[in-house]
Formats: structure tokens, C-alpha cells, sequence
């Protein structure tokens, strides 16, 4: 009996040691456990825990790519209007005084009379008529021949085409709009016409695509405007000098405005004639 409890008593030690033992083991786990999550929460910020699945900052190319691709769908966007709808059908964009003023500004020869008529008063006539800007007439003709600012005196014949309608890039001439009051009516009435009908196009959600470029490449402009532009000159290089020019006769007529010139513009002393009749 003696033998018997003497095992029992042995063998509740040996459980007694091992559950001991298990215990500080689960102990020493859970504190080692502790300390890791209490280094991480100081390195990474208080309140927060890091982890290696953070997002991975964007590298320097990939910002640099991804801004020459917008750049680049924001220079393709812009190509395809060269100028507002607005302001390329604003009649009233300058008056008859600015423009002499602007003119005259530039030492222009179209500041000069032309078969007894001055050139920026058939501009504005015509631009009044087709609800046209006359800026739009004026650079469209230095464009075309240079009228507007040339050192060089002008010939009857460069007047007479001087928009360049019924000019075609075979060489022959429409006579019927020879003379420089027909050019200038001639060009003022085929923008009105081309933008009326990008105007149906574009609100009936059809295409504008046009053939420019000698017919080897396809354009969609985006408004009725550049759709006119264009199909009064399909080439990329006349869309980009018509926007160059345009743009530094607006400049110059600012300035007009702001020297006020444009109130004194009749007084102008008339310069010698360099047109040649």
C-alpha cells in the first residue's frame, strides 16, 4: 500500500514539473512576442504597425513617364482647335479705328487705299456680313501672300489673290474671284459656310474628319472653327502659322488699345504708297 502511494505521489510531481515547465515556456513566447510588436510600433510611428506589403513609392521615371503622356494627349487635344468658336465668329472682336490703328501700326501697305478703297474698310465690312472676326481675315491674308507686313511693294496680281480663293495647288485660278474685294468676300463667306457646317457636324456627334496634308494624312478638329480652318487651308503647317500670326496681331492690338491710338486712328498721316497699281 505503502509502494503504491509513494508512485502516485511521484508521478503527480512529474505532471506537476511538466505543466510548470509548458507554462514559463508559453510565458517566454508570448513576451518575445510582446517585444517585437512593441519595437514595431516604434519604429514605424505611434499607433502604427509596418508592414512589408506598404505600396512602394513611385520611382522618378515612372513620374516623369506618366507626366510626358499626359503632356503628350494634352498637345494632341489642343492641336485640334486653333482658336475658340466664339471668338473666331466675333464680329465685333476689334473696330473699324483699331484695326486702321493696327495697321498703321505695323507700317503696313494695307493701310493704304486700294482702287479708292481702304483694305481695313472692306475687312470690316465683310467681317460685319459673315459674322467673321476681322483678326481672322487679316492674318489669314498675310498667310496666304503676305500682304500685311512686307517691306516689299505690292503687285495688282498679289492683290487680286491676295486670300488666296480659287487658288489651288494644281496652280489654276477661279477668275471669278480675281479682284481683292472678291477675295476678301470670297474668304469671309467660305469660313461662315465651313463652320456652319462643323457647327451641324459636331451637334449631330458625326465625324469631321478631313484629308490634309496633300490627302496623306486624316484630321478630327474639335470645334467648328479649326474645322473651317482647315478646310479652307488642309495643311498642318498653314493651321500652324494662321495661329502664329493670329496670335502676335492680337498682341500688337492689345497694345493698340493700350497706347490708345485706335481714338487718332483717321488722323494717321498717310505713308507713301507702296502698292502698285
Amino acid at each position: 500500500m505503502k509502494n503504491i502511494i509513494i508512485k502516485i505521489i511521484s508521478a503527480a510531481m512529474v505532471i506537476f514539473f511538466f505543466v510548470f515547465s509548458f507554462a514559463a515556456f508559453a510565458d517566454a513566447q508570448i513576451s518575445a512576442v510582446k517585444d517585437n510588436l512593441d519595437k514595431s510600433v516604434i519604429s514605424s510611428g505611434a499607433g502604427k504597425t509596418s508592414t512589408p506589403t506598404v505600396k512602394p513609392a513611385v520611382k522618378p521615371s515612372t513620374v516623369s513617364t506618366s507626366k510626358s503622356a499626359a503632356a503628350a494627349k494634352t498637345v494632341s487635344a489642343s492641336s485640334t482647335k486653333v482658336i475658340a468658336d466664339d471668338e473666331f465668329t466675333d464680329s465685333n472682336f476689334m473696330t473699324a479705328e483699331e484695326l486702321t490703328a493696327l495697321l498703321a501700326s505695323m507700317n503696313s501697305p494695307m493701310a493704304e487705299e486700294y482702287e479708292g478703297v481702304k483694305p481695313a474698310q472692306i475687312i470690316m465690312e465683310v467681317a460685319k456680313e459673315n459674322k467673321v472676326n476681322p483678326l481672322v481675315i487679316l492674318a489669314t491674308m498675310q498667310k496666304e501672300n503676305g500682304l500685311v507686313q512686307t517691306k516689299k511693294k505690292i503687285s495688282k496680281f498679289k492683290l487680286d489673290w491676295a486670300m488666296g480663293v480659287g487658288v489651288y495647288d494644281n496652280g489654276k485660278m477661279n477668275q471669278a474671284y480675281k479682284g481683292f474685294k472678291k477675295q476678301i468676300t470670297g474668304a469671309a463667306d467660305t469660313f461662315r459656310k465651313n463652320f456652319d457646317k462643323g457647327v451641324d457636324l459636331i451637334s449631330a456627334k458625326k465625324s469631321t474628319k478631313l484629308p490634309i496634308n496633300y490627302g496623306k494624312e486624316n484630321f478630327s478638329p474639335t470645334n467648328a472653327a479649326t474645322y473651317s480652318l482647315y478646310s479652307y487651308t488642309p495643311h498642318t503647317h498653314g493651321a500652324k502659322l494662321f495661329a502664329s500670326i493670329y496670335n502676335s496681331y492680337k498682341s500688337k492690338l492689345a497694345k493698340v488699345r493700350a497706347s490708345g491710338t485706335a481714338a487718332t486712328a483717321s488722323q494717321t498721316t498717310k505713308a507713301p504708297a507702296r502698292i502698285n497699281d
